[in-house]
């Protein structure tokens, strides 16, 4: 699992997808997001948008409880 990931809180629409793309394409491979955040389309949309395969990302999801 990667030491250093992106943080998506407050991004949204295709910034938050622009910024996970950028991300994927320069090595990110880690994605901490939250429920509350409410961005899962845009981060799921961003991840099919590149050729990297799904199970080389790791996404921590805050749940709150």
């Amino acid at each position: 699992m990667p030491m250093l990931g992106l943080g998506v809180y407050d991004r949204y629409d295709k910034v938050a997808e622009h910024a996970i793309e950028s991300a994927i394409e320069i090595g990110y491979r880690l994605f901490d997001t939250a429920a509350m955040y409410r961005n899962e389309t845009e981060v799921g949309n961003a991840i099919r948008n590149t050729s990297i395969l799904r199970q080389d990302v790791f996404i921590f999801v805050g749940v709150w409880i």
